[in-house]
């Protein structure tokens, strides 16, 4: 009677607070690593050898210093012959080397990490997308339930009113007690 009891329960409403924030929290995080990971990789691709390079540049970076120390090595403990120095060369060659093996391998991967990324990023907003619109679609009818609920109840009184109005007796000639159990007796 009145609805009571059947629009959305409180726990029901706080469950789909809960949802909401997890779901945009998650997409928000989502989407931020995703531009990330997006930007990364089409820089990749791009194929653009300065910005590769500055993207890059702490692996290379690393890669310069470790080569720097084995030359300081080498120039320390070998013998101060033409062997030195050719082998400093090897070291920057094999620098080099590992560079571009890292660029080609990253090449490589990024084109389907980003096309991975993406699929996956559109599947679970989707997924959130159907979950909040079932919740909401949920609760819609449920107080849907509740309003039409309360407009039977209503109508319901109001017919009984009126039939009670409509057993009175009109011509004076009824006590009071007559009148209100004919009310009673009309309003049932």
């Amino acid at each position: 009677m009145f609805g009571i009891g059947m629009g959305p329960s409180s726990q029901e409403k706080s469950q789909y607070n809960a949802l909401n924030a997890s779901s945009g929290f998650a997409t928000n995080l989502g989407e931020s690593d995703l531009s990330k990971s997006s930007s990364f990789f089409s820089t990749i691709l791009s194929g653009n050898q300065s910005k590769i390079a500055q993207l890059l540049s702490p692996q290379t970076n690393a890669m310069k210093q470790q080569a720097g120390e084995r030359k300081a090595s080498t120039s320390q403990f070998n013998t101060r012959s033409g062997g030195t120095a050719a082998s400093g060369q090897a070291i920057d060659t094999q620098t080099l080397g590992s560079v571009n093996q890292m660029i080609a391998s990253l090449m490589g991967t990024s084109a389907s990490n980003l096309a991975s990324s993406g699929s996956s990023a559109l599947g679970m907003g989707m997924q959130g997308q159907e979950s909040a619109f079932g919740e909401a679609k949920t609760m819609q009818q449920q107080s849907s339930a509740q309003m039409n609920d309360i407009f039977k109840s209503a109508s319901s009184i109001a017919g009984s009113v009126m039939g009670g109005i409509g057993n009175l007796d009109t011509t004076g000639g009824s006590t009071t007690g007559e009148q209100v159990k004919n009310f009673f007796s009309g309003a049932s």
